[in-house]
Protein backbone atom coordinates (compact mmCIF):
# COMPACT_ATOMS: atom_id res chain seq x y z
CA UNK A 1 0.00 0.00 0.00
CA UNK A 2 1.30 3.44 -0.88
CA UNK A 3 0.52 6.26 1.52
CA UNK A 4 1.16 9.83 0.37
CA UNK A 5 2.80 12.16 2.86
CA UNK A 6 2.63 15.91 2.87
CA UNK A 7 6.06 17.39 2.13
CA UNK A 8 5.40 21.09 2.70
CA UNK A 9 2.89 23.59 4.02
CA UNK A 10 3.01 27.25 3.06
CA UNK A 11 0.83 29.89 4.66
CA UNK A 12 0.63 33.33 3.05
CA UNK A 13 -0.64 36.33 4.97
CA UNK A 14 -2.42 38.97 2.93
CA UNK A 15 -3.66 42.39 3.96
CA UNK A 16 -5.12 44.71 1.31
CA UNK A 17 -2.12 44.33 -1.00
CA UNK A 18 -1.32 42.78 -4.34
CA UNK A 19 1.15 40.32 -2.75
CA UNK A 20 1.44 38.56 0.60
CA UNK A 21 3.25 40.50 3.31
CA UNK A 22 4.37 37.45 5.33
CA UNK A 23 4.96 33.73 4.94
CA UNK A 24 5.08 30.72 7.23
CA UNK A 25 6.50 27.51 5.79
CA UNK A 26 7.08 24.00 7.13
CA UNK A 27 9.06 21.51 5.06
CA UNK A 28 9.01 17.86 6.07
CA UNK A 29 12.57 16.81 5.26
CA UNK A 30 12.51 13.20 6.49
CA UNK A 31 9.65 10.79 7.17
CA UNK A 32 10.59 7.42 8.65
CA UNK A 33 9.25 3.99 7.70
CA UNK A 34 6.45 4.33 10.30
CA UNK A 35 5.21 7.66 8.93
CA UNK A 36 6.75 9.77 11.69
CA UNK A 37 8.20 13.12 10.75
CA UNK A 38 11.87 12.65 11.67
CA UNK A 39 13.04 16.06 10.48
CA UNK A 40 11.31 19.30 9.56
CA UNK A 41 12.30 22.87 8.87
CA UNK A 42 10.07 25.74 9.95
CA UNK A 43 10.61 29.22 8.53
CA UNK A 44 8.74 32.50 8.83
CA UNK A 45 9.58 35.71 7.01
CA UNK A 46 8.15 39.02 5.87
CA UNK A 47 8.49 40.62 2.45
CA UNK A 48 11.23 43.20 2.21
CA UNK A 49 13.44 41.75 4.95
CA UNK A 50 16.71 40.00 4.16
CA UNK A 51 16.70 37.76 7.25
CA UNK A 52 14.10 35.22 8.31
CA UNK A 53 12.04 35.92 11.42
CA UNK A 54 12.33 32.23 12.27
CA UNK A 55 14.37 29.38 10.78
CA UNK A 56 14.34 26.25 12.95
CA UNK A 57 15.14 22.67 11.97
CA UNK A 58 13.70 20.01 14.26
CA UNK A 59 15.08 16.48 14.33
CA UNK A 60 13.18 13.73 16.16
CA UNK A 61 14.19 10.17 17.00
CA UNK A 62 11.59 7.74 18.25
CA UNK A 63 11.37 4.99 20.87
CA UNK A 64 10.21 1.94 18.96
CA UNK A 65 9.00 -1.50 20.01
CA UNK A 66 7.48 -3.07 16.91
CA UNK A 67 6.50 -6.25 18.78
CA UNK A 68 4.25 -4.11 21.02
CA UNK A 69 3.15 -1.95 18.04
CA UNK A 70 4.79 1.15 19.54
CA UNK A 71 6.35 3.18 16.74
CA UNK A 72 5.78 6.87 17.37
CA UNK A 73 6.88 7.90 20.85
CA UNK A 74 9.44 10.72 20.64
CA UNK A 75 12.72 9.80 22.32
CA UNK A 76 14.83 12.85 21.41
CA UNK A 77 13.71 16.19 19.99
CA UNK A 78 16.47 18.60 18.95
CA UNK A 79 15.89 22.05 17.46
CA UNK A 80 18.65 24.01 15.71
CA UNK A 81 18.73 27.52 14.32
CA UNK A 82 19.80 28.39 10.77
CA UNK A 83 23.47 28.43 11.82
CA UNK A 84 23.20 24.92 13.30
CA UNK A 85 23.35 25.94 16.96
CA UNK A 86 21.13 23.95 19.33
CA UNK A 87 18.13 25.97 20.47
CA UNK A 88 16.37 23.18 22.35
CA UNK A 89 16.94 19.51 23.15
CA UNK A 90 14.81 17.06 25.12
CA UNK A 91 15.22 13.35 25.79
CA UNK A 92 12.29 11.25 26.99
CA UNK A 93 12.86 7.91 28.72
CA UNK A 94 10.07 5.34 28.88
CA UNK A 95 9.23 2.47 31.25
CA UNK A 96 12.14 0.84 33.15
CA UNK A 97 13.43 1.68 36.64
CA UNK A 98 11.65 4.38 38.66
CA UNK A 99 12.84 7.96 38.03
CA UNK A 100 15.38 6.63 35.51
CA UNK A 101 13.67 4.76 32.67
CA UNK A 102 15.07 2.57 29.93
CA UNK A 103 18.00 3.73 27.78
CA UNK A 104 17.15 6.34 25.15
CA UNK A 105 15.09 4.92 22.29
CA UNK A 106 13.87 1.84 24.17
CA UNK A 107 10.27 1.25 25.22
CA UNK A 108 8.17 -1.64 26.49
CA UNK A 109 4.64 -0.28 27.08
CA UNK A 110 5.07 3.48 26.63
CA UNK A 111 4.83 5.07 30.08
CA UNK A 112 7.02 8.15 30.39
CA UNK A 113 9.48 7.67 33.25
CA UNK A 114 11.82 10.67 32.86
CA UNK A 115 12.26 13.74 30.68
CA UNK A 116 15.64 15.49 30.47
CA UNK A 117 16.01 18.97 28.98
CA UNK A 118 19.18 20.75 27.84
CA UNK A 119 19.22 23.94 29.88
CA UNK A 120 22.72 25.38 29.51
CA UNK A 121 24.93 24.67 26.49
CA UNK A 122 28.64 24.85 27.37
CA UNK A 123 29.26 27.89 25.16
CA UNK A 124 26.51 29.81 26.99
CA UNK A 125 27.97 28.87 30.39
CA UNK A 126 31.41 30.12 29.28
CA UNK A 127 29.98 33.34 27.82
CA UNK A 128 27.99 34.17 30.95
CA UNK A 129 30.16 32.81 33.80
CA UNK A 130 33.63 32.69 32.25
CA UNK A 131 36.09 30.55 34.17
CA UNK A 132 34.07 30.60 37.43
CA UNK A 133 30.69 28.93 36.83
CA UNK A 134 28.55 27.81 39.77
CA UNK A 135 28.53 24.18 40.90
CA UNK A 136 25.84 22.96 38.53
CA UNK A 137 25.68 19.51 40.16
CA UNK A 138 24.76 21.13 43.47
CA UNK A 139 21.92 22.93 41.68
CA UNK A 140 20.55 19.56 40.40
CA UNK A 141 21.88 19.92 36.85
CA UNK A 142 23.72 16.99 35.31
CA UNK A 143 25.69 15.95 32.26
CA UNK A 144 24.40 13.28 29.93
CA UNK A 145 27.08 10.72 29.03
CA UNK A 146 28.79 11.62 25.77
CA UNK A 147 27.06 15.00 25.45
CA UNK A 148 27.97 18.58 26.18
CA UNK A 149 25.96 21.08 28.15
CA UNK A 150 24.11 20.96 31.43
CA UNK A 151 20.79 19.13 31.54
CA UNK A 152 18.03 18.96 34.10
CA UNK A 153 15.47 16.27 34.73
CA UNK A 154 12.26 18.19 34.13
CA UNK A 155 10.15 15.47 35.73
CA UNK A 156 10.28 11.77 36.52
CA UNK A 157 7.84 9.10 37.69
CA UNK A 158 7.65 6.01 39.85
CA UNK A 159 4.61 3.80 39.25
CA UNK A 160 3.71 0.98 41.62
CA UNK A 161 0.72 -1.32 41.27
CA UNK A 162 -0.69 -3.47 44.04
CA UNK A 163 -3.99 -5.05 45.01
CA UNK A 164 -4.84 -1.79 46.77
CA UNK A 165 -4.41 0.23 43.57
CA UNK A 166 -1.91 2.30 41.63
CA UNK A 167 0.52 4.67 43.34
CA UNK A 168 2.38 7.28 41.27
CA UNK A 169 5.17 9.47 42.59
CA UNK A 170 6.13 12.45 40.45
CA UNK A 171 9.44 14.24 41.06
CA UNK A 172 9.99 17.73 39.60
CA UNK A 173 13.23 19.40 38.53
CA UNK A 174 13.94 20.68 42.04
CA UNK A 175 13.45 17.24 43.60
CA UNK A 176 10.04 17.86 45.15
CA UNK A 177 7.67 14.93 45.01
CA UNK A 178 3.92 14.54 44.60
CA UNK A 179 2.25 11.25 45.53
CA UNK A 180 -0.99 10.08 43.93
CA UNK A 181 -2.84 7.04 45.20
CA UNK A 182 -5.62 5.49 43.17
CA UNK A 183 -7.96 2.93 44.65
CA UNK A 184 -8.30 -0.53 43.18
CA UNK A 185 -11.27 0.53 40.98
CA UNK A 186 -9.30 3.24 39.12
Amino acid sequence: MIVPFETQTLEEQWDRGATPFAYHEIRYLDIDAHGNIAQQRKRAWRNGLNTKDQDITTTITFAINEAAHITSLPARVTQRDAAGAIVSATVTHYDGPAHQGLPEGQVTIGNITRKDVLVLPDDLVTAVYGAAPPDWNELRYHRRPGESGWWITQYSYDRRESAAGLTVTTRNSRGFETHLEYDGTR
